[in-house]
């Protein structure tokens, strides 16, 4: 009985390092699919802010357009107006007129100051589209090399999960199954995967309480598995 408990015991320390490391690296690989989708609306950020500045452009380039089409107006109506100061029969109606030019050609100045810094922020954009665009294909490319490399890494952990479970199988038919159950049960209880804790200078590995001289006696004894009363993780004593 004690060679088979002194052999569940080195049985589950083992299973314990396993199960700690199956849950590492499944949380890791739980992570990894929310980090790529990070990684991706990132790229997505990077596209959108140039598109959006190309939009920009368009609406200022339309906006020139517009702009044009009104100075032409205004030219049109100027030169009636014009036309019409060869014909006006009284001082009034030819002052009238003047007035309404010169309210024209004020406007025609302002439209042609709006277009005038409407031309040059599209020269500015045109300059630096194409620095621009490359620094938008370098960024995207950091990105998804960055998305490469996750790949890599999730392919890594996973390889590494085969094995341990794998290693896993084969150890859980060697701890008979009364220990099994119990190393099971508390570690399915416990927030942190811990089953079994080493006694260390007295105390509890796990949850560092004091043990009593009778407790350790026992789990000295090796002739049953011994629980902590606070934590009732399975203890025992690492032999040299």
């Amino acid at each position: 009985m004690e060679d088979q408990l002194s052999r569940d015991l080195q049985f589950l320390i083992r299973l314990q390092e396993i199960d700690l490391d199956i849950d590492r690296y499944s949380e890791e690989c739980e992570g990894i699919p929310e980090e790529i989708s990070n990684k991706k609306q990132e790229i997505e950020r990077v596209r959108q802010e140039f598109d959006e500045k190309n939009m920009a452009v368009k609406e200022l380039q339309s906006k020139h357009k517009g702009l044009e089409l009104d100075i032409a107006a205004i030219e049109e109506t100027i030169k009636k107006q014009k036309t019409d100061l060869n014909v006006v029969k009284t001082n009034d109606q030819y002052k009238a007129i003047q007035s309404q030019i010169a309210k024209l050609e004020e406007e025609k100045s302002s439209i042609e100051e709006i277009i005038l810094k409407t031309m040059e922020e599209i020269d500015s954009f045109k300059k630096n589209s194409k620095e621009a665009e490359a620094n938008v294909r370098l960024e995207e490319g950091r990105i998804n090399d960055a998305i490469k490399l996750i790949e890599a890494k999730i392919k890594e952990y996973e390889d590494k999960l085969a094995v341990l479970q794998e290693e896993r199988k084969n150890l859980v038919v060697s701890v008979s199954p009364n220990a099994l159950k119990k190393y099971d049960y508390i570690r399915k209880r416990g927030k942190d995967g811990l089953a079994i804790a080493m006694v260390e200078n007295d105390n509890c590995g796990s949850c560092h309480i004091k043990l009593t001289a009778q407790l350790i006696n026992e789990v000295s004894k090796n002739q049953g598995l011994v629980f902590c009363d606070n934590c009732s993780r399975i203890l025992y004593i690492q032999k040299n």
